[in-house]
């Protein structure tokens, strides 16, 4: 039984008892001794000694080469995923999109003003066929205002391009139209007079 006992016959010394006997003790000094020639650690707990040896750290080739080549794999995807996700940002930033955008309000006047050129434009041609080149003095009139309606077309649809952050589609196609309608008048003029 554990106590507290006077060691040596004198006074003020005393050392605490386990109540194991003094081979027990020996015995597991020698362990411990026995367990350090052998290169092990111990470890003392409640009186137990716990041996806990050195492992082996020998590391086998083809395992590491294994987890090498799984190192490799996983970071050549990873830089793959990084590249892919770049390349769809760099795609989607260079995309020009129709939806998001307003329409240019310039492109939309450009617009009136060709659908009144050409309407006005049909219908001073359409007197002077009907008349056989013989046309009256208002099929002249509505052709000259074509022509004068054409040309505002094409300024505005010009003036549009001027618009940042806007649709300008329907630009493009004003301008080639009311370029065309313009050359087809000049075109209409130069043979009048030649003929």
């Amino acid at each position: 039984m554990a106590g507290i006992r006077q060691t040596n016959n004198r006074p003020g010394r005393y050392r605490i008892s386990t109540g194991k006997s003094a081979g027990s003790a020996r015995s597991s000094r020698s362990s411990r001794t026995a367990a350090d020639e052998r290169g092990g650690l111990h470890f003392g707990v409640k009186g137990r000694t716990v041996k806990k040896t050195r492992k082996n750290t020998t590391i086998d080739p083809a395992a590491a080469q294994e987890r090498e080549e799984t190192r490799k794999a996983l970071e050549a995807r990873r830089k793959r995923k990084e590249q892919n996700i770049r390349e769809q940002k760099e795609a989607a930033a260079n995309r020009v999109s129709y939806v998001r955008k307003p329409i240019s309000r310039r492109s939309l006047y450009s617009l009136g003003f060709l659908v009144v050129a050409a309407a006005l434009g049909v219908y001073g041609i359409y007197g002077g066929v009907t008349t056989n080149g013989q046309a009256a003095l208002s099929s002249a009139a509505f052709g000259f205002c074509s022509i004068l309606f054409d040309i505002s077309s094409l300024w505005y649809g010009i003036i549009s391009f001027l618009e940042e952050e806007k649709n300008h589609m329907i630009a493009r196609i004003t301008v080639i139209l009311s370029g065309l309608m313009l050359a087809g008048w000049i075109i209409t003029i130069i043979m009048g007079i030649r003929g």
